[in-house]
């Protein structure tokens, strides 16, 4: 209290009115001021919060594309080896057809 009254005098005389007024306006600015840089606070929490989620969806989207190019090089792995059992058949079909005399039959 004895320091409200030291705030509240100039040389030992009280304030006028009007500097109390100012004073508690500027009180009342300053913890309107601290709200506000609360919320802001708070938006940007949220904001960051916003880019960790999207940073961790794109990691997700990330992980299912290396998932996805995995599995068709998997598929291109087939397909080669599918073309390689095609190319030993047409040599067997291509042998069988020379030994029984069928070589310009097809």
């Amino acid at each position: 209290m004895a320091e409200l009254l030291r705030m509240l005098t100039l040389d030992g005389q009280v304030v006028g009115a009007g500097m109390l007024v100012a004073l508690v306006w500027l009180v009342i600015t300053v913890k309107g001021l601290d709200t506000k840089v609360t919320a802001l606070d708070a938006k940007v929490s949220g904001v960051a919060n916003t880019v960790t989620d999207l940073v961790a969806k794109v990691a997700g989207l990330d992980t299912r594309v290396t998932a996805l190019e995995i599995q068709v090089g998997r598929l291109d792995t087939r397909v080669a080896g599918l073309s390689d059992d095609v190319g030993v058949l047409r040599g067997r079909q291509e042998e069988r057809d020379q030994s029984s005399g069928l070589d310009g039959a097809r």
